[in-house]
């Protein structure tokens, strides 16, 4: 019997010349237009999807939540064996953590697929084809992992180091014959109206980084980004004797040479830890290794604060992650807060999961919980819902459809529609949603797709330009626009659907349900549903639009949905008129009270 070979790709990049066998393409997104004008269906073929089942990606979650912990503290702890320092291997976890979220989960979506292929071919039957392109150690999110993602030379890259470690036959090619490189990560035009209350909130909130740190042991509280908007800021600072970070300039770094074998030292459980552990050498930033110190230093004037604040630490400074580390030492709390939805609703949020392990005090929009260990949850006022509650006044006969995406290639775990795979059945249901509306209706439809294209932007205009009647921009801000449309329209299960909530905005949302939340948001969304606000068919969603349409206003204001609309909102985006007032009073019991929500004991014993 003769064993077929096969080539294997991870990405849509072809090697020029004549292709001399089947080439099987990891995942279904690499199947690109370029695919199909290089390769007749009978030369390739899809790996089966290997996280299609709810069932895999919850075991996933568990496994990574795991590996995660345990590698960060022996990397920790190889980082003291080589700078020489005896800072704790805890004192690593908040400065490499934004690194090593995504490292971990984008080398373990490829390694698996690799794997499969393996299982399903043989290991002697197949050959990777990779792109020779260098890849360099990328500095922390979200230059990584958005600039990888963004070029699909890199990606291919990466599946090729992991193919190596495996024993796997890998062919490299210099040029590639796909004219889109980009896989993700490009902006669509947006051309949003410039508005004097814009242009005002910004110069201020810039100049609030730029105030005088004053380093006062005692009450004081580094805030890396503004909590409110305008004018509240400055007060915020001033009650609380807080400053705004800012770093005047780039960094100057003097790179020390640093042993990074030392970091192969770390004992792997499985293979897929011996490929994570192999491949750190190579692809840890610097930041953490030869230009460790230049960034220290920097922090050490920032060090002395009782207490630091992160609205989404993801994009933080590194500089502040290390000074707020440093002052961890000296007995700073950390709080870090919500800054999106499915937080405190979705059963599996590894985001939500590394956030609330990284710090003192998690502030969310509402809810309260300890589904994950680390941080107590303090439910505050959502500054921004809080400004914008029941400013709704309709001015446009229009319905707005706003869309959400995700990348052609793993970046992290999610939940419905944020795993690319899902995205073919996030695009089915949009369209099942659009054609059953009537004529009318979509004639007044106001699509509004992600300002990310992420590759996918093309699919999702071809299913729209079938109706030439439906109006395609991103023209104005979202939250504007809430409050002027006839009706919204969201489907999928994000931010935005609660911002629409608050201003009080007529909305129909709809997504598929095969992901539940957890059980303490489960009443929320129960209420909604009830109310005919929420469908997990776009059929009945569509139905119900064009039932209400002569009257949106009317079925909106009817009692039971604003009773549930306000339900949803005490639970899941609380909202005050005393806003400003709430946060600071809590930042204060926090600088005052030594015994005020002490974090789990489960994470003290670490």
């Amino acid at each position: 019997m003769i064993c077929k070979k096969y080539y294997l790709s991870g990405t849509s990049l072809l090697p020029k010349g004549r292709i001399d066998r089947k080439v099987v393409f990891l995942s279904q997104a690499c199947i690109t237009d370029a695919v199909k004008r290089r390769l007749k269906i009978r030369d390739f073929e899809v790996l089966p999807e290997v996280w299609s089942s709810n069932e895999s990606l919850v075991d996933v979650h568990v496994y990574l939540e795991k590996i995660y912990w345990n590698i960060s503290l022996e990397i920790g702890k190889r980082l003291e064996t080589i700078h020489g320092q005896n800072y704790g291997a805890g004192f690593w976890e908040l400065p490499i953590g934004s690194w090593l979220f995504y490292y971990i989960q984008i080398l373990y979506d490829q390694y698996n697929r690799i794997e499969c292929a393996i299982k399903r071919y043989g290991r002697d039957n197949i050959t990777l084809l990779t792109c020779n392109t260098k890849i360099t150690p990328f500095d922390s999110f979200p230059k990584f992992p958005y600039e990888y993602l963004k070029d699909e030379r890199q990606v291919s890259a990466l599946y090729g180091l992991i193919a190596k470690e495996l024993g796997i036959t890998v062919a490299g090619f210099e040029d590639c014959l796909n004219p889109d490189l980009n896989s993700g990560g490009k902006r669509n035009n947006v051309f949003l109206k410039t508005t004097l209350s814009k242009i005002v909130n910004l110069t201020i909130n810039k100049c609030l980084c730029l105030l005088p740190s004053r380093v006062i042991r005692g009450e004081m509280v580094l805030i890396d980004q503004p909590v409110f908007s305008g004018f509240a800021n400055i007060g915020f600072a001033i009650k609380l004797k807080a400053s705004y970070f800012h770093v005047c300039g780039k960094i100057k770094t003097q790179s020390k040479s640093v042993n990074r074998a030392e970091l192969l030292s770390i004992t792997a459980e499985d293979g897929f830890e011996k490929i994570l552990v192999s491949l750190l050498p190579l692809l840890m930033p610097r930041i953490f290794l030869e230009d460790c110190f230049s960034y220290i230093d920097a922090a050490e004037k920032y060090s002395n604060y009782k207490v630091y604040h992160s609205r989404n630490i993801m994009l933080s400074s590194i500089v502040f992650q290390y000074a707020a580390s440093l002052g961890r030492l000296k007995g700073a709390r950390i709080v870090f807060q919500q800054h999106g939805g499915g937080y405190g609703q979705l059963n599996n949020v590894f985001v939500e999961c590394w956030e609330r392990r990284q710090c003192d005090f998690y502030i969310t929009w509402g809810w309260r919980d300890t589904h994950y260990p680390g941080a107590k949850t303090v439910p505050l006022p959502q500054p921004l819902h809080s400004k914008v509650m029941d400013t709704y006044k309709q001015k446009s006969e229009m319905a707005l459809f706003v869309s959400n995406s995700t990348s052609k290639h793993v970046m992290r775990f999610q939940e419905y529609p944020g795993m690319p795979h899902m995205i073919y059945k996030y695009l089915d249901f949009k369209k099942i949603f659009i054609s059953s509306l009537d004529t009318d209706v979509r004639m007044h439809l106001l699509y509004r797709p992600h300002f990310n294209q992420y590759g996918w932007l093309e699919k999702e205009l071809d299913l729209i330009k079938k109706y030439p009647e439906i109006e395609i921009n991103q023209k104005g801000k979202l939250i504007e626009l809430l409050k002027s449309v006839k009706l919204y329209i969201c489907d999928h299960q994000g931010t935005s659907f609660m911002e629409a909530l608050v201003v009080n905005t007529p909305t129909i949302i709809f997504w598929d349900n095969q992901y539940a939340n957890r059980k303490g948001a489960e009443r929320s969304f129960d209420i909604l549903i009830q109310s005919g606000i929420l469908f997990y068919d776009p059929k009945e969603a569509a139905s119900k639009v064009n039932l209400i349409w002569d009257d949106v206003k009317g079925w909106w204001m009817h009692k039971d949905r604003q009773q549930a609309r306000k339900e949803f909102i005490n639970s899941q985006c609380m909202i005050d008129k005393d806003c400003f007032g709430k946060w600071v009073d809590t930042f204060k019991n926090i600088l005052n009270n030594p015994g005020y929500i002490n974090r789990e004991d489960s994470l003290k014993k670490r």
